[in-house]
């Protein structure tokens, strides 16, 4: 969070929270029950993380059907062109995806720098994110050689909904990428 934006709310006398970024799905579990408690919504947060959690056990239960040889390998892009930015071992969002059957090349960092040399290297089967993240790709030489972009392998996701940490990492970033990459167990999760 920007201090300069604290600072304002701090004078203008409202009260704030601040968290970093969950590094797993768990820790979403446990944002969303602070939440609860800080607005008087224990009950409804509570009801939430129930909801949550019994998809994610299916998503888990469907997932277990998927041979390790048929997980995709998968890099999520984050940001790229002026750098690389991505979902490393220390995010929910490699959670998602490792929940959802992939293979997340990036894990061989923490958190959410990566390097073009690292990506090239790795040469992922599939890219996931925003179609603008693909156009800048596509437009940079650089990134000739990745199979994935040359073969139209990009899954494109909405990011803002795909990058916060709440209910819909389950309802809509684990359920588009099995229903894009496996659609043959996507309508196990009835959800």
């Amino acid at each position: 969070m920007n201090e300069e934006v604290l600072g304002t709310l701090s004078k203008a006398k409202i009260q704030t929270l601040t968290q970093a970024s969950p590094a797993k799905i768990s820790e979403i579990y446990a944002l969303i029950e602070q939440l609860g408690k800080v607005t008087g919504k224990n009950f409804e947060a509570r009801a939430v993380i129930s909801s949550m959690k019994a998809k994610e056990d299916r998503v888990n239960d469907v997932m277990k059907r998927l041979p390790e040889s048929s997980r995709k390998k998968v890099y999520y892009v984050v940001g790229t062109g002026k750098g690389e930015y991505t979902a490393g071992k220390q995010t929910f969002i490699s959670d998602v995806l490792i929940s959802a059957g992939c293979i997340n090349v990036a894990t061989d960092v923490d958190r959410w720098t990566y390097s073009l040399e690292k990506l090239i290297d790795k040469n992922p089967e599939y890219l996931i994110g925003a179609d603008y993240s693909f156009e800048t790709m596509k437009g940079n030489s650089s990134y000739a050689s990745l199979s994935a972009l040359s073969n139209g392998k990009t899954i494109i996701v909405n990011t803002d909904i795909f990058s916060i940490p709440g209910p819909r990492v389950i309802d809509y970033s684990m359920k588009t990428i099995i229903q894009k990459l496996y659609p043959q167990y996507a309508y196990l999760l009835r959800f």
